[in-house]
């Protein structure tokens, strides 16, 4: 196995990582503005969009881990 092959699965934790910790960013910074009264319609936009987000880091690694149980050679 070279270094490259543990790569993929080092980029796929960092991608679930980021997915993780944007969530937990944005869960606070959400609850934050309900609390103050913000306008509801962006509150509900900003989740959306971070939702979005979300998926997108979570496909990435799972197509990085994918890639490396690719790379494992029996």
């Amino acid at each position: 196995m070279k270094f490259s092959d543990f790569l993929d699965f080092i980029i796929s934790g960092a991608f679930a990582l980021l997915a993780f910790l944007w969530y937990l960013a944005k869960k606070d910074q959400v609850k934050t503005r309900r609390e103050r009264g913000d306008d509801e319609m962006s509150t509900k936009s900003e989740i959306f969009k971070s939702w979005i987000l979300i998926v997108f880091f979570i496909i990435f690694s799972l197509v990085y881990f994918f890639s490396f149980i690719g790379s494992l050679t029996f």
